[in-house]
């Protein structure tokens, strides 16, 4: 592990930051990118000449020793036969399974405890989890326990994390960023509503489906691990304990669950009471980071500092001046250290993000103006008034940057061209990425009419003189990947 300097006049006892006179301390951490769990910030801060802790073996419901869970392909699990491990993190490991009885894929969660009062939380929350219907949030099957390891059953995504969409640091256009988080800030709001909170929201626990549908993992878990609503009570100085030797036994008692990056300063067990408000908090870091390509704390700065409720945290336009004024101040009031100034609920936040999102309704309409089109199709001036299709413009704006061709069909007078040209045409505009549009009509000779169009493009991009569009057509015939 590696050493890093801690001010001298700062530990952390009881819950609260104190001055320390009598002895220098320094805080002993690893790279906080990858752990899940932190320990209470009393066995972070001490003085490192005292003994470690050894953390304890897991134990079964009957507290004797259990087995380590190892589920190799056709394993029976219930009704369901195992396939594949899918991935492993702090919380648990997921497996993709066969529904032997409806013949469909699903995901299998196995928790990372064996505890009995866990497990017995761990299903009471995924009942509860279970009643939050909403398309953001994934659905979840079954829950049960498998040779004392306790599991849900959820329905199996194809996709990818919120943390693979957005990689290397790079900022992401202010429109695109809300695109991603208004889906999960409207999961919060359902969720919420029924006094469910998520504790360890980030990017891992975000997912991105091929359809471009946002979807919201791993409700409640974190609440399951910890245990009681409160926060950590505090307590005396305990000995040092690295972070690496907690993440292996995450049902020690006393424990904060979370991650280290997205923890609220009421998660460090500051003494304050965990509510809805510490997920505000962490839809605030993953805004920050979308927006300037960076965490609110620099690189080499502990995420203990997180618990400095006196040190305010760096403004978003400190980091990246080129975010709008009033989105800068909806993220930095995610991010107020003192909870009762952040969003009071997550329904306040989703209609501040709300003016910033792709497609926003700007314009209103006079009292006797009609919002229909009637028998002619919506264009790309009428996006204002085009709504109903955000399902649809999401998936396509989706699929189009990873696809070169994507093909919108239907019957006669269903909205295709109202679809394309007022619903994705605009979205696309609206990201902040660079994009052409060009319009043809297909006609009786399809390449030749995209030859057409295509055509300046083709001399730009081959450095050519321009030739004529039946040469280029013929081209096109003959080499189908030509200009991608």
């Amino acid at each position: 592990m590696n050493d890093k300097s801690a001010p001298d006049d700062l530990t952390v006892q009881g819950g609260k930051p104190v001055p320390v006179a009598e002895q220098p301390t320094h805080l002993e951490w690893e790279s906080w990118d990858d752990l899940d769990v932190a320990p209470d910030p009393a066995a972070v801060l001490t003085n490192t000449s005292r003994p470690t802790e050894t953390p304890r073996e897991p134990t079964g419901p009957e507290g004797g020793e259990v087995k380590p869970l190892d589920l190799k392909a056709g394993t029976k699990v219930s009704q369901y036969e195992i396939i594949r491990e899918l991935g492993s993190g702090g919380m648990g490991t997921v497996y993709l399974a066969r529904d032997l009885r409806l013949g469909r894929r699903v995901a299998i969660k196995f928790l990372q405890s064996r505890d009995a009062d866990t497990t017995k939380r761990f299903i009471l929350e995924a009942r509860a989890t279970a009643s939050c219907s909403h398309e953001n949030i994934v659905i979840i099957y079954e829950v049960g326990q498998h040779h004392g390891n306790p599991f849900m059953v959820l329905e199996y995504l194809q996709g990818h994390p919120l943390s693979k969409v957005v990689q290397n640091d790079a900022r992401l256009p202010p429109q695109r960023a809300v695109e991603l988080m208004m889906p999960v800030v409207r999961a919060l709001t359902v969720a919420h509503e029924q006094g469910i909170v998520h504790r360890d929201l980030k990017p891992d626990n975000v997912f991105v489906t091929d359809a471009g549908t946002i979807k919201v993992l791993d409700f409640g878990i974190a609440k399951v691990l910890q245990g009681e609503d409160h926060a950590p009570k505090s307590g005396p100085m305990q000995p040092t304990l690295g972070l690496k030797a907690v993440s292996s036994d995450v049902t020690r008692q006393g424990a904060v669950v979370g991650t280290l990056k997205y923890m609220s300063p009421e998660q460090w067990g500051i003494g304050v009471a965990i509510d809805h408000r510490t997920d505000i908090w962490a839809v605030g870091i993953m805004l920050f980071q979308m927006l300037s390509g960076r965490h609110p704390l620099p690189p080499d700065s502990p995420p203990v500092m997180t618990a400095l409720v006196q040190q305010p945290m760096v403004k978003l336009r400190d980091v990246a001046p080129e975010v709008p004024q009033a989105l800068a101040e909806v993220v930095d009031r995610c991010l107020m250290k003192q909870r009762d100034q952040r969003f009071p609920d997550a329904k306040a936040l989703l209609r501040a993000l709300e003016p910033f999102q792709p497609g926003h309704l700007t314009r209103e309409l006079a009292v006797d103006a009609s919002p229909y089109a009637g028998l002619s199709s919506f264009q790309e001036a009428d996006a204002a008034r085009f709504f109903g299709r955000s399902r649809e413009i999401a998936a396509m704006v989706t699929r189009i940057r990873d696809r070169p061709l994507m093909g919108v069909i239907g019957p006669s007078g269903v909205g295709k061209s109202s679809l394309v040209r007022a619903g994705l045409v605009p979205a696309l505009k609206q990201s902040g990425e660079s994009w052409e549009i060009h319009v043809l009509r297909p006609g009786r000779k399809p390449l030749d009419a995209l030859a057409t169009v295509l055509q300046p493009i083709a001399a730009a991009a081959t450095q050519e003189d321009a030739r004529d569009h039946r040469d280029l057509a013929d081209r096109l015939r003959e080499e189908p990947g030509f200009l991608g």
